[in-house]
């Protein structure tokens, strides 16, 4: 069915929009040029470790505030009413674990993914299997991020879903291969002002069709989408305060707290220090992003809440509100309808680069890397371009499965709930519990990724549905805006709607089948470590918990835990490094000056300049590095 609109994006919307993909592109070459000379593993991927707090933390907030939260968030407060919004407080949770339990233990090994975690913690086969997880987990994740705007997109303003798709799979592909770390970064820098400008836009437009705010809440609320206190402690509830809090906790910290998309970025920075500011100024943008997003659904609810469009075949499915929205009421505010589109691109494009740069990490340090022991580094990061671009292209093949995914919000939170899950818990596992193994590591993975994945494809094969919000449809005119200048109240007629939408009517369906999507990750969790704890304990070496290195343990646990030798050891290796660090430092500062002043003759003796004790250097030796 084809969606009926009578307003299309102009020659102006489609300039901006190719704007967009063409600075997106040309920041890719910049850095790849400026990198030129150095073309280090950790340049390609880490950006040396020399990125700044701001624009990591931007990016942070434009790796998964997607196309999917600006197109789903306002379609489930749409469709669902307001409940959504209690996930709000558990970003709190998520930041604060994340700070103080898990992005601690990666910076003091200096890993450069998390997953390495794995092996020096328990066994390279779980390394592998961790890594795969999150392999698939990103690919299947960047396939719906590339499909769903783009169809939507595509039904609602005529924009062709194959261009579209191409576009973003395509640029993306090139500047993530070409620029590395540092072009995602600033790309996202770029995006998510793109995705705050056209939010902003649609927000300020709507509430003021709609007659302000006020008259907004009040036609919300006639429609009974005003709903905060589900206390219900039912987990077939789709959604209630404790699902939004306490389960999505374990969702977001999966992404937080050990994926490796957000992981390498807090690796970009040089200090533990910065990675948490840059985590604590990304939580308040994260929900006002969310509370934005949320208020945009209201808005359509107020504008279409006496003629669905969906129930008056305006569109073909709930994620398609936001577009037509902004087509039916932005149209007359040239180029908003353009700016829309191009920050729905630029959530896709964030999202989608951020996933290819850190799957070709993962690829090459945690899956590759004994295949690669003897390339050069240069070697090294050309094959991390070539993988890169393939995972690039490879999502546009998976981008079709996003069409028997179900709402786009919902597939996406449940991807990483069903995969996120089980891995957040042998990341736990192994930073909190002394007796864990690798076996018992491995059952726990191997265990919980079936549980969760048999809940998870049971809800979809079945079709479980809940419940949603009444619709209604008695007061649809041929003009949206002279409908909402109407007189009739929302919910005021019940004749033409229909009830709530009620599960379907199978023989039976297994309660595990129903329990709320938001719940999977914590049940992968909490099964990862039962399994992994008695397993552990079954295959228990007490000799070799004894030689298990304080520094694999969270900061919580390490305090009452004495040094192992090795413990030691890499502690004075770390400070020679950076003694090393400080005195290549100085030396170069004597270069600069030297070269500056044009003759310079160091006569400084060694034991006056810093870290003078990790180096026996004499006078001469330091004239001879100069």
């Amino acid at each position: 069915m084809a969606t009926q609109t009578e307003h299309s994006l102009q020659w102006y919307d489609y300039l901006v929009f190719g704007l967009v993909l063409a600075f997106s592109g040309g920041v890719g070459i910049f850095f790849a040029f400026r990198a030129r000379r150095n073309t280090s593993q950790e340049e390609y991927l880490l950006a040396s470790k020399q990125l700044t707090v701001g624009p990591i933390a931007l990016s942070l907030l434009a790796s998964f505030i997607s196309a999917i939260t600006l197109l789903g968030t306002p379609s489930e407060i749409y469709v669902y009413g307001t409940q959504y919004v209690w996930i709000g407080v558990s970003y709190f949770f998520v930041i604060l674990a994340a700070n103080e339990v898990f992005i601690p233990v990666f910076h003091r090994l200096r890993v450069n993914t998390s997953y390495q975690y794995l092996r020096l913690r328990f066994h390279k086969c779980v390394q592998i299997a961790g890594s795969i997880s999150f392999c698939v987990q990103m690919v299947l994740y960047m396939g719906i991020v590339i499909y769903a705007p783009s169809l939507a997109l595509s039904q609602v303003t005529g924009f062709n879903v194959w261009i579209a798709v191409a576009s973003i799979g395509l640029v993306a592909t090139f500047y993530t291969s070409i620029g590395g770390i540092k072009a995602v970064v600033w790309t996202d820098v770029f995006q998510i002002v793109m995705m705050l400008t056209g939010l902003v836009a649609t927000l300020i437009r709507g509430i003021m069709v709609v007659g302000g705010f006020a008259a907004m809440w009040e036609k919300a609320d006639q429609g009974r989408r005003i709903e905060f206190f589900n206390l219900s402690l039912d987990p077939t509830e789709r959604h209630t305060v404790w699902t939004q809090i306490v389960a999505n906790t374990f969702v977001w910290l999966s992404i937080y707290g050990i994926n490796q998309t957000m992981v390498q970025r807090c690796l970009s920075l040089s200090s533990l220090r910065q990675i948490k500011i840059a985590y604590w100024i990304n939580m308040p943008g994260l929900f006002l992003l969310m509370l934005t997003c949320s208020i945009c659904g209201m808005t359509i609810f107020a504008a279409y809440g006496t003629c669905d469009p969906l129930l008056s075949g305006r569109i073909t499915a709930n994620d398609q509100l936001m577009p037509l929205f902004v087509m039916d009421y932005l149209h007359s505010f040239p180029p908003l309808p353009g700016i829309f589109v191009a920050s729905v691109f630029s959530g896709a494009l964030s999202t989608v680069s951020s996933g290819m740069n850190s799957l070709a990490s993962v690829t090459v340090n945690d899956i590759l890397d004994r295949a690669l022991i003897n390339y050069t580094e240069k070697k090294k990061t050309i094959l991390c371009k070539i993988i890169a671009a393939v995972y690039g292209l490879t999502s546009l093949g998976f981008a079709v499965l996003a069409s028997v995914m179900g709402p786009v919000l919902q597939a996406a939170l449940g991807i990483f709930g069903m995969v996120g899950g089980p891995l957040l818990g042998v990341f736990t596992l192994g930073m909190f519990f002394r007796v864990a193994n690798w076996k018992g590591a491995a059952a726990g993975h191997l265990v919980s990724q079936i549980f969760v994945f048999w809940i998870g494809f049971g809800y979809y094969v079945h079709g479980v549905q809940a419940p949603t919000k009444p619709m209604y449809t008695y007061n649809c005119t041929s003009d949206p805006e002279a409908g909402l200048n109407s007189s009739s109240t929302v919910g005021a007629t019940t004749a033409t709607s229909p009830a709530t939408t009620a599960v379907p009517s199978e023989p039976y369906i297994l309660p595990a089948y129903k329990v709320s999507y938001t719940w999977y990750a914590m049940y992968g969790w909490l099964t990862a470590i039962l399994v992994g704890l008695v397993v552990s304990l079954l295959t228990r070496d007490k000799e070799a918990e004894k030689n298990i290195p304080r520094d694999y343990f969270t900061p919580m646990v390490r305090h009452f835990m004495k040094p192992t030798p090795e413990d030691i050891q890499r502690q004075m290796s770390q400070q020679k490094e950076q003694q090393e660090l400080e005195f290549d430092k100085a030396v170069s500062i004597l270069k600069q000056d030297r070269e500056n002043n044009g003759k310079y003759e160091f006569e400084m003796a060694p034991a006056e300049l810093p870290s003078q004790s990790a180096t026996a250097e004499t006078t001469n030796g330091w004239n001879s590095r100069l």
